[in-house]
Parts: C-alpha cells; structure tokens; sequence
C-alpha cells in the first residue's frame, strides 16, 4: 500500500463505508477486493459459539465448483472449518491463510479432500474479528484450481490494507447480524440457501 493510498482506493473504501449496514454494502466490500486479486469464492459470515454460522452474503463464480459446497458447509461441514474453529484472535483480528491455522494432518483430512479438493477449491485466506457482543465476522475468499494458490505478494498487498477491511467487516456485520439471543431449547434458524439461479454473477 505504500505510504499513501491511491484515489481509486479510497473511492472504493468510502464507497463501502458509506454502504455499511445496507444491502449494498456486500458490493462495494467485493470490488474493493476484485480489483486487486483474484477469486472463485466471496463470502461473509458471522460466528457465533455453538451456532451453526449465519451467511449475510456471498458470490460464487458461476459454473466452476463441483457440486454443492455452499449448501454442504452451511449444513453441516462449517464444524470442521478451520476458520470456524479458529480461536487464537488478536482483539484487532487478522488476514489468515488457510495453511497457516489448520491443524495437523488436516490436507490429508476427509472434509479438506472432500470440500477443498472434491469441489476444485484450491486454497482460501479469510478475514476474521471479534465482535464486541462475542460473535466473529468472516470473510472468505478461496481460489480454484485453474487460478492456483494465493500468491505470497497478494497476500501482503491485503495485509496493507486489513486493518480497515477488519473494521469495516465488524461494523457492517453488528449492524446487520446482531447477537443471537440465547434461549433453552432453541437454536438460531439457518440462513436459507439460494438456488442456483439466485448466485450473485459479477
């Protein structure tokens, strides 16, 4: 990032800044991205302990995956997600790559074999913060096979920025999905899924 940002960055971030809370928000978070690396896969979440996660928005490259990984985490396979599971998080959260938090023997582990490999996935980098009511935002973005793995100078072009892509994800996730009220009994209903006509196209 250098010293100084450039006009078209800081477009792009007053553009999502000025979104937060609203629906089109999602947007303007993604081409802040687009612009600067590549992607199969864009989605945002919210975790909270012993919930199944809450999806607030998401882009899947139409026509690319195999099968139904979207449907298949949301599900059931988001418990064995490192990104879920992670819960060594600084106050100010993180850029994480996938490798660097899994644990052992996870590559050689049915859920990476099946959701990574058996869908085309190739590897993945999130963002994720703690919120102030206990809750995590996430950021997802995975790559497939014919784009290859994230490139160690993408990775640090985002570290630049990801202090203000971390706040900006915390304040749009509380304003949007805010705690779940714990109650005996009951359980936080799960996002719908959409069907495939429905996924976002860029």
């Amino acid at each position: 990032m250098g010293d100084r940002l450039t006009n078209l960055a800081i477009e792009q971030l007053r553009d999502a800044l000025r979104a937060v809370g609203s629906p089109a928000f999602f947007e303007a978070y993604k081409t802040f991205f687009s612009t600067r690396i590549a992607f199969g896969t864009f989605l945002m979440l919210r975790f909270d302990a012993d919930q199944p996660p809450l999806l607030l928005d998401h882009w899947i490259e139409p026509g690319k995956l195999i099968g139904r990984p979207l449907e298949d985490y949301m599900e059931s396979s988001y418990a064995f997600d490192p990104f879920y599971l992670y819960r060594s998080l600084p106050k100010e959260g993180g850029l994480f790559r996938l490798a660097d938090i899994a644990p052992d023997r996870f590559f050689s582990s049915e859920y990476y074999l099946q959701y990574y490999r058996g869908t085309g996935l190739c590897d993945e980098v999130g963002l994720l913060i703690p919120l102030q009511d206990g809750g995590v935002a996430h950021l997802s973005l995975s790559r497939r096979d014919g784009q290859g793995p994230f490139r160690r100078s993408e990775l640090r072009s985002m570290e630049s920025y990801a202090p203000l892509l971390l706040e900006l994800l915390a304040q749009h996730c509380i304003a949007v999905a805010p705690a779940p009220v714990d109650q005996p009994g009951t359980a936080r209903p799960r996002c719908p899924m959409p069907s495939e006509a429905m996924l976002r196209i860029a």
